[in-house]
């Protein structure tokens, strides 16, 4: 463990600017109040979660109606314990679609908390302060947290482990937690353990092999259990492999890194941060963390778990780090030259991040529309064209949300880029499209019924408008 770790002992409340600030009541409101302005944003821009968020919703609602966990061969996403729960946990209360909602605002908010702990661990109050614009405009934060997507509270979980140190017990409960949230989460935990061993108390080593053993152990019994195969989440992506038309090279995702997910100053400041950090002490745990997410990254890209083009979302953890080593850069930067041109390195750093944050902004809010209009018209209309046993197409990015909006079952849904291939063509009785992929030709025996909004639907039968009205 490092002396700066070392140091954090002293003080469970580490990532706070003031003691005065440091009772956990006041912390707890803190949080509570940034996310409810986050959920507020999140409101405003409509319903905008992602295909992934829409399949645990799914798969929650028919766990409690049905009792079982059963999953269609083209779900590609993996079923994730602790936000499966979260969304029963809103079925139950009826307000599924609120309380998922209210979980992305507080991971986003605990990420963004996480950050500035980390900062203030490592460069003191003023790397925190610097720390909580760069982290908040992080656009692989904004992304993934517009989508409610469980890489954000999985940063969180780590960032925040490696404010508190390696090994400590509560830094094990949040890598414990972010256990059950992404598989990245074992081997860190098994990294933080490891750091933390020699300077450890035997319940503080349980504690650790607890958070490395029990979440892998616990999902690997859930997917058998669900779907009748422990490794489910490891099949899911070769799945998709087998169908998809869509590939992005490795170069490419790359290079999208610094200018969509991270911004090119504040991942040369990160690395400059981690350089400092493996001459100064290589052990600490934000170098090793970081260092540690990155070879996991490519691990799973080498053995096909995860594909080129889903690299940006898998790495925000990884982009979460690099804006706390952007933020200690400029806080030593401003102690040993001039805090106005530290104060001007943030300001730069946030405006790399501007036209990627407003993208993503946008696209959540043509995300809400969609769902809006999926909701009111196109959902029903799909349910009415395609009786129990027949097969509906629409893009692999909605299928959760069709089944959740038209109340299709799961098993009925199948991704455009499966028809013609694994799904013949006769089997699909209706088809819910974005423009774009609008042809007719595409479907043969079925009709155009209609569009709303991006929406296009074709469903065997007469021709007729999204209302219901004949088409003339």
């Amino acid at each position: 463990m490092s002396s700066s770790e070392a140091l954090a002992r002293r003080s469970p409340f580490t990532g706070l600017l003031d003691r005065r600030w440091s009772t956990p009541a006041r912390i707890v409101a803190a949080l509570l109040a940034a996310s409810v302005l986050f959920a507020a944003v999140r409101l405003s821009l409509g319903v905008t979660f992602g295909s992934d968020a829409y399949s645990y919703l799914v798969s929650a609602a028919r766990a409690l109606h049905d009792g079982t966990f059963a999953h269609s061969s083209y779900d590609y996403t993996t079923p994730k314990p602790l936000e499966l729960g979260v969304a029963a946990l809103g079925h139950a209360l009826g307000h599924a679609l609120g309380v998922f909602g209210w979980l992305a605002a507080l991971a986003y908010v605990g990420a963004v908390t996480a950050a500035a702990s980390l900062a203030h661990r490592l460069g003191g109050g003023r790397a925190a302060v610097f720390a909580l614009p760069l982290a908040t405009t992080l656009p692989a934060l904004v992304k993934e947290g517009l989508s409610a997507d469980s890489t954000v509270p999985y940063a969180a979980c780590a960032v925040g482990a490696a404010a508190i140190g390696a090994g400590r017990p509560a830094a094990s409960a949040l890598l414990g937690v972010g256990g059950f949230l992404r598989p990245e989460a074992w081997g860190l935990a098994a990294v933080s353990a490891a750091l933390g061993w020699r300077s450890s108390a035997p319940r503080e080593r349980l504690a650790a092999v607890g958070a490395t053993v029990v979440p892998p152990t616990f999902w690997f019994a859930f997917d058998a259990i669900a779907s009748g195969d422990p490794l489910y989440a490891a099949h899911a992506i070769a799945r998709y492999d087998a169908v998809s038309t869509h590939s992005v090279g490795l170069a490419s995702a790359l290079g999208s890194l610094p200018a969509h997910w991270i911004g090119w100053p504040t991942l040369a400041l990160g690395a400059a941060a981690v350089v400092a950090g493996l001459r100064r002490d290589p052990f600490d745990s934000a170098v090793a963390f970081p260092i540690a997410i990155a070879a996991g990254l490519a691990l799973e890209l080498a053995t096909g778990l995860i594909a080129p083009s889903t690299l940006g979302r898998y790495a925000t953890a990884l982009a979460l780090f690099t804006a706390v080593g952007a933020a200690v850069s400029l806080a030593k930067l401003g102690r040993h030259a001039c805090l106005a041109g530290a104060a001007a390195g943030v300001v730069l750093c946030v405006a790399f991040t501007v036209t990627a944050d407003r993208h993503a902004t946008r696209i959540a809010a043509v995300r809400g529309r969609l769902a809006s209009a999926l909701q009111t018209t196109i959902g029903p209309q799909a349910r009415r064209a395609a009786p129990p046993g027949r097969i509906v197409a629409t893009d692999r990015r909605w299928q959760g949300a069709l089944a959740l909006y038209s109340g299709l079952a799961r098993t009925q849904i199948v991704p455009l880029d499966a028809v013609g291939r694994s799904v013949p063509t006769s089997r699909v009785r209706a088809a819910v499209v974005l423009r774009g992929a609008d042809r007719v030709g595409f479907f043969p025996g079925l009709t155009f019924r209609g569009k709303v909004r991006a929406w296009v639907l074709y469903a065997a039968g007469s021709p007729t408008v999204a209302d219901g009205s004949t088409q003339p």
